[in-house]
């Protein structure tokens, strides 16, 4: 396995990274980014994952900027502007055979909406998925609203320092969170299906407003709900590589 690129000057190997999963569908690492000049805009989140789902952002007014050396010696994205955000595509990455997982590690400060990535466009009526500071939200429907498919955390995210927070989903089961590594919310209703929408992912936001206020350092999906070994990999590798 060859090492991982963390930060401008930092080579760290790992026996293990997300690559080793074999559902991996986006991994997008700032920590990683090592080739942005301190406090410099962020243009384009470079999946290091291995499929190039790159969300972009060409409005300067709204590009989250570059910070090295912020969390256990980590880069990070900083997220200032209500509008800050990047723009994915239309990417598919839930199954349903298999699930969904999609994983955040952030320190939020607050802003106008509580999104951290979201696929979820209620205006045009294409309701999937979003993952937030407040709840894991998952809709069967995606043309209906469903209040009992939402995994609400025990308390909001914001102010809490550096966090991660792990959003699981199996087709027919309900959605779930796990927080630093301990399952926190459980939906009320079970999901069976998610639609195949059109919205593209958004980072940091819905597709009509900005939202997130903070630093996010890694997000990650995975096309299966993570279990056993793989779920407890991922959640050792993230605490221990971002002292959370």
């Amino acid at each position: 396995m060859s090492p991982l690129l963390l930060g401008a000057g930092r080579n760290v190997s790992k026996s293990w990274n997300p690559t080793d999963l074999s559902a991996l569908e986006v991994w997008w690492d700032a920590s990683q980014l090592i080739s942005l000049a301190e406090g410099g805009d962020i243009t384009t989140f470079v999946d290091v994952g291995g499929k190039g789902r790159n969300p972009v952002q060409t409005n300067a007014s709204f590009k989250p900027i570059f910070r090295d050396s912020v969390q256990h010696g980590l880069s990070v994205a900083r997220f200032v502007a209500s509008q800050d955000r990047f723009q994915g595509q239309d990417w598919e990455v839930h199954s349903n055979t298999n699930g969904l997982t999609v994983w955040a590690v952030l320190s939020a400060t607050g802003g106008t909406a509580d999104v951290i990535v979201s696929k979820y466009d209620a205006g045009g009526g294409q309701r999937q998925w979003i993952l937030g500071t407040d709840a894991w939200n998952i809709q069967d429907n995606i043309g209906a609203f469903s209040a009992t498919t939402i995994a609400t955390y025990s308390g909001d995210l914001d102010g809490d320092g550096w966090t991660s927070v792990v959003g699981l989903w199996l087709p027919g089961a309900a959605p779930y969170a796990r927080i630093n590594g301990v399952l926190d919310a459980t939906a009320a209703a079970s999901v069976t299906d998610i639609g195949d929408g059109s919205a593209d992912i958004w980072f940091g936001s819905l597709p009509s407003t900005g939202g997130f206020g903070g630093d996010i350092g890694e997000i990650g999906m995975v096309s299966a709900e993570l279990t056993g070994a793989d779920l407890a990999n991922l959640e050792s590798y993230l605490a221990n590589k971002w002292g959370i």
